[in-house]
C-alpha cells in the first residue's frame, strides 16, 4: 500500500513504474478493509441483532481478515525486491516517510476519536485522552505504519542473506503462534518477506494466470479458511488460506478483469483511504444511527463502505489541487 519503489539499478533490466495486477490487488483489499471496519464498527456499537450478526458476521469478518491486510505486506514485498539495490539513504528516506505518516495521521484520526468518544463507544481507559494522541501508545489502524517499518527493516537486513532471511520468517510464525507479536511487526514481517521470496524466485515474471486458476484458488481459499474457524486458528495464522486467496486475486488481477480502470484508480489510492477511511466511516455512523436513528441494515453496510472508498479519493484530490497533499505525505 504504502511502498514508493526507488529507481531501478542500472544493472537491472527496468520495469513498469506500475503493476496493474498489484493496483488491482490492493484495490480489492482497501475495499475489504473498509467494509470489516464498517461491520466491526456496528457490531461494536451495540446496535446489532439477528441472525446476520450473531451468525453469519463472526465468519465474514474472519474469512476477510485472512488475507486483506497481508495483500499489502506481500505486494510491498514484491515491489522492495523487484528494486532491492537501493542504497541506505534511500532505505532511511522511505522509513522516515513512514515515521511522519504515522506521526501525522496517528493525531488526525486520534483528535476526533476523542472528541466523540461517548457516540463511538471507546474508553481510553486510566491513561485519559491524552493517551490516544501519544504516539508511543500504538493505537488503532496506524498500527501498519509501525509494522511495515519493522518488515522494511528486516528485508534490508535479510536481502543479501538468505538463511537469515528464513531465520526471520520462521520466526514471525513462532512469534504470532504464541501471541506476542508487537504492534503486527511480526504478521507484516511474514507477509512481506515471503512477497520478497516470491519475487526474488521470479516466480511472478513473464508468467500469465487464468481465471480457471484463479476459481480453484479461491474455492481452497475458501476451504482452507472454513476449516481454520472451525478449528479456532487465529487468522493471522491461517498462512494457507491466506496464500490461496493472494494467488487468487494475483490471476484476476493479470486478466482483463484486473485492467479494468475502476480497480485501478482504487489501487493508486490506497494510502488515501486508508489514513481518511475511518474518519469518514465514524462521522457517517454517527450521524445516521444517532442523528437520524438509521437501524443497522445491508443498505447501511454498503452505503459507508462507498463512502469510505469515494469521500477519501475525493478529498486527496481535492488536496492535490489545492497544493496540500504534499503536507499530509498522500502523493
Amino acid at each position: 500500500m504504502f511502498v514508493a519503489a526507488p529507481e531501478p539499478a542500472a544493472c537491472q533490466p527496468a520495469r513498469p513504474k506500475r503493476s496493474l495486477a498489484i493496483d488491482f490487488m490492493r484495490a480489492v483489499a482497501i475495499v475489504l478493509v473498509v467494509f470489516g471496519h464498517v461491520q466491526r464498527g456496528l457490531f461494536q456499537g451495540g446496535q446489532t441483532s439477528g441472525l446476520y450478526w450473531h451468525t453469519v458476521y463472526p465468519v465474514v469478518d474472519y474469512f476477510i481478515y485472512v488475507f486483506h491486510v497481508p495483500v499489502f505486506f506481500a505486494t510491498s514485498g514484491v515491489l522492495l525486491e523487484w528494486h532491492s539495490e537501493q542504497t541506505s539513504r534511500q532505505f532511511g528516506t522511505r522509513i522516515a516517510r513512514l515515521v511522519l505518516l504515522y506521526l501525522i495521521w496517528n493525531t488526525i484520526n486520534a483528535i476526533p476519536a476523542v472528541a466523540f468518544t461517548e457516540y463511538l463507544n471507546r474508553s481510553f481507559g486510566r491513561t485519559g485522552y491524552l493517551d490516544a494522541i501519544n504516539p508511543l501508545h500504538v493505537n488503532g489502524i496506524m498500527w501498519f505504519f509501525v509494522a511495515l517499518i519493522g518488515a522494511q527493516a528486516l528485508h534490508v537486513l535479510t536481502r543479501h542473506h538468505q538463511p537469515l532471511r528464513w531465520i526471520a520468517i520462521g520466526l514471525s510464525v513462532i512469534v504470532l503462534a504464541i501471541d506476542a507479536d508487537f504492534h503486527g511487526v511480526a504478521y507484516g514481517s511474514l507477509w512481506l518477506l515471503l512477497g520478497a521470496q516470491i519475487a526474488r524466485w521470479k516466480l511472478l515474471d513473464d508468467i500469465r494466470f487464468t481465471l480457471r486458476q484463479a476459481g480453484s484458488s479461491a474455492a481452497a481459499y475458501l476451504i482452507a479458511s472454513a476449516l481454520c474457524y472451525m478449528l479456532g486458528v487465529p487468522y493471522t495464522l491461517a498462512i494457507p488460506a491466506c496464500a490461496f486467496a493472494l494467488h487468487a486475486l494475483c490471476c484476476v488481477g493479470q486478466s482483463r478483469l484486473g485492467q479494468l480502470g475502476l480497480p485501478a484508480a482504487v489501487g493508486k489510492e490506497t494510502l488515501s483511504i486508508y489514513v481518511m477511511h475511518v474518519l469518514v466511516v465514524a462521522g457517517l455512523r454517527i450521524g445516521l444511527l444517532k442523528g437520524l436513528q438509521v437501524q443497522p441494515s445491508a443498505i447501511l453496510i454498503i452505503t459507508l463502505t462507498l463512502a469510505g472508498v469515494a469521500i477519501p479519493i475525493i478529498a486527496a484530490t481535492m488536496l492535490r489541487r489545492l497544493g496540500l497533499s504534499k503536507w499530509v505525505l498522500l502523493d
